[in-house]
């Protein structure tokens, strides 16, 4: 399950990392066929130093195919030298690549030229004395110690993993003195605004956390901030920010609780909070000392009282069965935020990308909106009067 503070912003135009899309070179394109360019570029790590490798997540999405890639590399305006180990392995044009280099960097001021060609070719559309590509695309970057850095954010090991499995939770390993934000992009969606999943608050890194739904390539954009950050780094809304592209492969996962347990109603029972690793909770029951909870949707845990005391036997009786099948959320739009019972509230309207919004709920600030059959969206009134504020804090629940 995503976390609440978790939404598709589908409302605003979001380029992650503040990094635009590439506008390439060509040399000398002038023939009919359409050659591969790269279409967005940012650097692997903001925060890079001498001491670690550096290098780029790259797309030239304006091809259909496979391309590869290879780095050249100019120091404060020295010799060019290649920084990955010629081309790269052949990957889709669409979807984000970081290629391999072959040593660290010193500190200092750098330019780059990367470089793309079409992967079924062994000769690229244009040469010069270091080889051939198809076009190239020049990108200035630097490098510095740790020492320039003090203060920033910790963006070192972060424990991303290579590989997950669809159901499988993502969470940061974090370090002292910095908080996260945690945004990802699937390459899949229709359109690339869609496709960005955007973290809006910064927290430790365990308590930044994202669920994978389905199986796939993604780009995951971490964000970090130190606890006590300046001024200019609070205006640029974060200290650096790191990537890795990881791959989400089909498969079951073993389902697990999470239990928290508390004082109950009396001193002869215990009140039983159950979180489940899944994206799906309301497929599953949970059943704790023979006691079946109650799941909660717009919180996505379970909850009930149990008649017993002891928390270990508690946590060693807990049953979990699936009750259903995963069904896809759909998008949701706010079509209307207008005047309210009264000045301190707004009425909305949300519908739903789908033919069967009637097996949703939607909440929007909390507020429960109800479905309107014959219509077929949800309207309601909520205790909100930001606009802004309403149209990010919608969800969508299966039924």
């Amino acid at each position: 399950m995503i976390k609440r503070k978790m939404s598709v912003l589908l409302a605003a135009v979001v380029v992650a990392s503040g990094v635009g899309m590439a506008k390439p070179a060509f040399a000398a394109n002038t023939g009919a066929k359409q050659l591969p360019a790269v279409s967005y570029i940012a650097p692997q790590n903001t925060l890079a130093t001498d001491k670690e490798p550096f290098s780029f997540a790259l797309e030239a999405a304006n091809y259909e195919g496979d391309v590869q890639y290879r780095i050249f590399i100019q120091k404060d305006g020295g010799k060019w030298t290649e920084l990955t180990n010629g081309y790269s392995e052949a990957v889709n044009a669409k979807i984000p690549y970081i290629p391999q280099v072959k040593k660290n960097l010193e500190a200092g001021k750098y330019k780059a030229s990367v470089w793309v060609k079409r992967a079924e070719v062994k000769e690229g559309n244009n040469k010069n004395k270091f080889g051939s590509y198809d076009t190239y695309y020049v990108k200035e970057f630097s490098i510095k110690t740790a020492d320039a850095f003090k203060g920033r954010a910790e963006l070192g090991d972060l424990g991303i993993k290579d590989t997950y499995k669809v159901g499988e939770k993502l969470t940061l390993k974090g370090h002292k003195g910095s908080q996260y934000k945690l945004h990802i992009y699937d390459p899949s969606a229709k359109t690339r605004k869609e496709g960005w999943i955007i973290d809006k608050t910064y927290e430790t890194g365990e308590a930044t956390n994202y669920t994978f739904t389905k199986p796939g390539k993604y780009l995951v954009d971490v964000w970090g901030m130190s606890t006590n950050p300046t001024d200019a780094v609070k205006a640029q809304g974060y200290g650096g920010w790191k990537l890795k592209v990881v791959t989400v492969e089909e498969g079951q996962q073993e389902v697990k609780a999470t239990i928290e347990v508390s004082d109950g109603i009396t001193a002869f029972d215990r009140y039983v909070k159950a979180t489940l690793n899944v994206s799906d909770p309301e497929n599953y029951k949970v059943t704790v000392c023979g006691k079946e909870l109650k799941f909660v949707a717009n919180k996505g845990f379970f909850q009930g009282v149990v008649a017993q005391t002891d928390e270990k036997e508690i946590k060693t009786n807990v049953k979990i069965e699936k009750i259903g099948e995963k069904v896809e959320v759909p998008n949701f739009k706010v079509e209307e935020v207008s005047a309210g019972v009264t000045a301190f509230d707004r009425y909305v309207k949300v519908t739903l990308d789908t033919k069967t919004p009637e097996k949703f709920n939607v909440t929007v600030c909390g507020k429960e909106l109800k479905f309107v059959d014959k219509k077929g969206f949800f309207q309601g009134v909520v205790a909100q009067t930001d606009e802004k504020e309403i149209k990010s804090n919608v969800k969508v629940t299966v039924k």
